[in-house]
């Protein structure tokens, strides 16, 4: 059995903790935080991860990525197979940049967090948005 190792990036988009960058992938209805595979060949932490992954889907550069948790993610690709995911979860800050979805994310919306419902998700993310919600309220 292997384990792959992603990141997912609860991006805000200003000190108050009120807007949240969420994105759509193609053919998906509902959000997911941003965010994919560690790379050893480019990579060499999660926080690099982190940096690369935002900038390729969103365009914007962030704060340093505070890690708030870690959590088996139940993928669609590997929902049959032995192997799974197991991603870390940060949360950062926009610094700069106009963000726009691009690399494998086709829509990237800011979001006011009191808006944000667990149903707004994918399946695999819900467990990421309860992390996320713990975290603010703590």
């Amino acid at each position: 059995d292997t384990v792959f190792p992603t990141v997912d990036c609860a991006i805000f988009d200003d000190d108050n903790y009120e807007y949240l960058y969420l994105a759509k992938k193609e053919k998906e209805k509902k959000f997911r935080f941003v965010g994919g595979f560690a790379n050893p060949h480019k990579d060499k932490s999660f926080e690099q991860t982190v940096r690369r992954e935002v900038y390729e889907e969103t365009g914007l550069e962030i704060t340093p990525p505070v890690y708030i948790g870690s959590t088996l993610i139940d993928d669609w690709r590997y929902r049959a197979e032995n192997d799974k995911i197991i991603t870390s979860f940060f949360v950062m800050k926009k610094l700069f940049g106009s963000p726009k979805a691009q690399d494998d994310i086709i829509e990237l919306h800011k979001i006011k967090i009191n808006e944000i419902t667990e149903s707004l998700f994918v399946t695999e993310h819900i467990p990421l948005w309860n992390m996320l919600k713990d975290w603010i309220e703590n």
